[in-house]
């Protein structure tokens, strides 16, 4: 509500909570005449009641965020006004500041994961990017999309890309965001206007902790692509480079959770309080950042024997 650039609407839904929730978000309400409060008699999951909010919004943009996460002074101005300049783009994507638990930013040196690797995007200043020019972005920064809390979709976008698929739990995000870039362009702030919370209990950390359930929702990722509809927007040599880029994902996503958990237990139990102790963390750092490249490197020479499962791929055996 701090915003300079105020909501047409805020659509709240509550998923059967059992805490207080409900009594919050009632008080909100009455001071807040632009809340829209649905709520759920059942837990529905997170993509269902995404999908119920989009059913009931009546703007020309969406914005869908957890609710741990921060949306910055000035996204909405920037963000809505971007979309305004550059009517084909289909979705606005900004820089992300990445912050801990307790909301204080989490420093370059200290992620887990180089996310986005978005301090080595060279664009400074915003921008139009086409679905080609993303499409060869993609190629050299495979990560420079990664949905999150930054984009900003033009409403019918999602509506054409199907709403929230439940099927791909937290990977619907990397789905839409791609799906809106690739179809109809996308516009790029290079300045963090969104906060990432890094949560160890959160509904994307979950999932990719353990590379079976990653490997599972990533190989329905790669069949949604590849389903008739969506085929003129994922070409087929993307997809192949999808194919050993998720083998990846799905293996360093445990990896990155092993790595963040042993730096945490290792400030807790041992605080650094000297340059040895610098030093060390920092060697655990880089062996970690080590191990991930040799990692991708081996996906990437592997590409052509990574067996996904068979329903990602008969239906684009013809391509």
């Amino acid at each position: 509500m701090a915003q300079s650039h105020r909501p047409h609407e805020i659509i709240i839904v509550d998923d059967a909570s059992t805490d207080d929730s409900v009594c919050v978000i009632e008080k909100l309400c009455s001071k807040h005449p632009s809340i829209i409060f649905l709520r759920n008699e059942v837990n529905q999951g997170c993509c269902h009641s995404t999908n119920r909010a989009i059913a009931a919004a009546t703007g020309d943009f969406l914005f869908n965020t957890a609710a741990d996460d921060l949306v910055l002074p000035g996204y909405f101005e920037k963000a809505v006004a971007s979309l305004k300049k550059y009517p084909k783009a289909g979705v606005c994507v900004t820089q992300i500041k990445y912050i801990d638990h307790d909301g204080s930013p989490i420093p370059q040196e200290k992620l887990f994961h180089r996310f986005s690797l978005q301090k080595h995007v060279k664009i400074r200043i915003p921008c139009l990017l086409e679905p080609d020019a993303v499409i060869t972005r993609l190629k050299r920064q495979p990560w420079f999309l990664n949905g999150g809390p930054s984009p900003l979709y033009r409403r019918e976008v999602i509506l054409d890309a199907g709403g929230w698929h439940d099927e791909l739990g937290p990977y619907t995000d990397w789905f839409n965001v791609h799906f809106a870039a690739l179809k109809y362009g996308m516009v790029y702030i290079p300045e963090p206007l969104v906060a990432f919370r890094v949560n160890l209990g959160g509904f994307g950390e979950t999932a990719t902790r353990n590379p079976f359930t990653a490997i599972e929702m990533l190989g329905k990722c790669l069949a949604l692509m590849r389903r008739p509809e969506f085929r003129e927007v994922f070409p087929a040599s993307f997809i192949r480079r999808k194919e050993s880029d998720f083998a990846y994902f799905a293996l360093a996503g445990s990896l990155n959770g092993a790595y963040r958990n042993l730096r945490l237990a290792a400030d807790q139990l041992m605080p650094p309080s000297s340059a040895i102790d610098r030093a060390a963390l920092f060697a655990f750092g880089f062996l970690h950042q080590a191990f991930k490249a040799v990692l991708m490197m081996y996906c990437r020479w592997k590409r052509r024997d990574i067996q996904w499962s068979e329903v990602s791929r008969d239906s684009h055996r013809d391509d």
